[in-house]
């Protein structure tokens, strides 16, 4: 119960959650709004380390099956981008390899500075 968190849009974005967590990674947001310098909404990504800038994005099948949703995820991840975030996108092979979605993770947030003390 102390894992929940009501800001979860879906099933596998709690799966992601509840593994970082786990896992002692950094603080992370839950689909919380990036706006630009200008204000102007960017995005709200499923999973965020904001000390860290890193994004994690679950991609369902909808994402690659859908052409229009295919279109809006490769512009919002550019957008993500030009705000200095870091976006891994993730989908149902990577849960199925939680040590190696870790240890990707691991090494993202290191590069961006985190460090495991």
């Amino acid at each position: 119960m102390a894992l929940l968190n009501e800001r979860s849009e879906s099933p596998q974005e709690s799966l992601l959650r509840t593994m970082f967590v786990e896992a002692g990674l950094p603080g992370l947001d839950v689909n919380v709004e990036l706006r630009d310098a200008s204000g102007r909404f960017v995005a709200r990504p499923d999973l965020r380390f904001p000390e860290y800038r890193l994004v994690v994005e679950y991609e369902g099948d909808g994402h690659r099956t859908d052409r229009e949703q295919w279109r809006r995820d490769f512009g919002r991840t550019a957008r993500l981008q030009v705000l200095g975030e870091e976006v891994l996108r993730v989908g149902a092979a990577d849960l199925a390899d939680e040590p190696q979605l870790l240890a990707t993770v691991r090494a993202l947030l290191a590069r961006q500075g985190w460090s495991r003390t």
